[in-house]
């Protein structure tokens, strides 16, 4: 007999209370949402459960036309998991997606401040450390070593090599429409689960209105349900069909 174990427990009421249930049971739960599309919504609940393991995540792409169901079928059986392993995307450019989803990090994958706030905290130090003259006598030179002092520590944090991390690490991404092509590319060896720590590059605009390079460090294998009405998908895909015409609900 076939039998799920472990399943993450719903918010609600529909998953028992027993360790292990069998596939019908399972169908059975499912159906209170999802009427039809049996094999569909089973391979993608089970699926997702790997989200779980250490390395058997898998990537599933929906491939059927508009208002088939494809994206109804994705967001219930999510529903069945915790909210916070759940990211849901509609289109999503390459730097869109790593800002949202990024925190700054030194090489060794440890928190950094902002430059702002790196400055702000060295600088309380100083001042700490430099009293500031009661009297006129020798303030002019305390102002004059406290601007030096900030200007070192921007160039300090300038040349403090820093990543951009993201950590996709049992997460559940389901992107409602088709991301940017750049953005596939990037996640691609993400996807087929070449290295669980991947760095990327992308290019951002400065301040000053040029372009500079941000260095991105993806963590982690995710699972990926990917919707789309487009029948060419190049990748390390699951292939499901939701199909009105095999019973709708």
């Amino acid at each position: 007999m076939t039998t799920v174990k472990n399943i993450p427990p719903h918010k609600g009421t529909y998953i028992p209370s027993e360790e292990e249930f069998t596939l019908q049971e399972l169908d059975k739960i499912l159906s209170s949402t999802i009427k039809y599309d049996s094999p569909t919504k089973k391979i993608l609940f089970l699926g997702m459960t790997l989200n779980y393991t250490r390395e058997d995540q898998q990537n599933f792409a929906f491939n059927s036309p508009s208002s088939s169901g494809k994206t109804f079928v994705a967001l219930e059986v999510a529903n069945y998991f915790p909210t916070d392993d759940i990211v849901t995307l509609s289109y999503t450019s390459p730097t869109a997606f790593f800002h949202t989803q990024s925190v700054l990090v030194d090489e060794n994958l440890s928190p950094m401040p902002q430059r702002k706030d790196y400055v702000d905290e060295w600088i309380e130090k100083w001042e700490e450390s430099n009293s500031f003259p009661e009297k006129g006598q020798g303030r002019s030179e305390w102002k004059e070593k406290r601007r030096d002092k900030i200007r070192s520590l921007k160039v300090e944090w300038d040349q403090t090599q820093k990543y951009f991390m993201v950590d996709l690490e049992k997460k559940i991404i389901i992107f409602l429409d088709q991301p940017h092509d750049e953005l596939l590319k990037k996640l691609r060896p993400l996807l087929s689960h070449d290295q669980k720590f991947l760095k990327v590059k992308i290019t951002d605009k400065s301040r000053e209105g040029g372009h500079k390079t941000k260095d991105i460090i993806m963590v982690g294998f995710p699972t990926v349900v990917f919707l789309s009405v487009n029948t060419s998908l190049d990748g390390p895909w699951i292939l499901l069909r939701s199909d009105w015409d095999s019973g709708g609900w």
